[in-house]
């Protein structure tokens, strides 16, 4: 079998690498035009930090007269001191309120007192009614700080369970009823005549 061999010169003309050469005034625009990209970049590039230096000086200044000011208000600030006369006046002030203060409850006090109700003691009288009990006279003072009751019955035991209906009463809260006389009236033994007699607890508790 025969083989076939063929021999190729790579030096030959159609073979080399074809040399591409452009014109004089192509060759100076592209120049020229990667000249001006590089002049506006460093143009841009010296812009911007003229800018930075611009900013960087300025906030200079501002730390040069903030440290200024705190200088001169650091030299001027002198520590204050007490006053002895200040702190007597303060004293005064404190005795004033504290004077004025327990005038206030004083009289809110005394204002208390003074806001009796004659309406609501006699509501709750009524409201105190025991059916074997009468009352014949109320005296009332005008504080309402003391009572004194009259009445009638038939049953003496009911005279204790009458006391016991007013200490429930709203109105008569802390007040303390007690017993002062019991007598057989001189016409019917059948009918006792009492009287009941009151004074305030804290009354009691101040004595």
């Amino acid at each position: 079998m025969s083989q076939l061999r063929q021999s190729v010169n790579f030096f030959r003309e159609e073979f080399k690498k074809p040399e591409i050469k452009l014109p004089a005034i192509q060759m100076a625009q592209i120049a020229a035009i990667v000249l001006f990209g590089f002049i506006v970049i460093g143009a841009y590039q010296v812009y911007s930090l003229a800018e930075l230096k611009a900013k960087i000086k300025k906030f200079e200044t501002q730390r040069d007269q903030m440290a200024a000011q705190y200088d001169s208000l650091q030299a001027s600030f002198v520590a204050p001191k007490e006053s002895p006369e200040l702190l007597g006046r303060l004293d005064e002030l404190k005795g004033d309120v504290v004077q004025r203060q327990k005038l206030k409850e004083f009289l809110s006090k005394e204002a208390s007192k003074s806001l009796f109700s004659f309406a609501s003691v006699l509501d709750a009288l009524a409201m105190s009614d025991v059916s074997k009990v009468w009352l014949t006279q109320v005296k009332i003072k005008s504080t309402g700080n003391s009572y004194e009751l009259r009445g009638v019955t038939q049953h003496a035991e009911a005279i204790p369970a009458y006391i016991e209906k007013l200490k429930e009463a709203d109105a008569l809260q802390g007040t303390s009823f007690n017993v002062f006389s019991i007598e057989r009236d001189k016409k019917s033994s059948a009918l006792l005549h009492f009287t009941l007699s009151s004074e305030k607890l804290d009354e009691q508790g101040e004595g």
